[in-house]
């Protein structure tokens, strides 16, 4: 069973994450790597050094609104 310290500290993480995004403009983002088809590329390299990142924003807000959920629950079978 996960920890209230647990999940309060992944979600300091993901803000952490979410705040060295910088200036954000509309859109979803979240951090993905790619890899090309150009014969030759870096991202072919062993190991490959894939092209981005590029960041797509939804999947942090997801976790972040996952694990505020997951915490909530927590505290509410907490004895007071």
């Amino acid at each position: 069973m996960t920890t209230e310290a647990e999940l309060t500290g992944r979600i300091k993480r993901i803000k952490a994450q979410l705040v060295a995004l910088g200036d954000l403009r509309p859109g979803a983002l979240s951090e993905q790597y790619n890899t090309c088809r150009s014969a030759g590329c870096r991202c072919k390299a062993d190991p490959p050094a894939k092209h981005g990142p590029y960041h797509q924003l939804r999947g942090l807000i997801d976790e972040w609104v996952d694990a505020a959920i997951e915490l909530d629950r927590l505290r509410r079978t907490q004895p007071r």
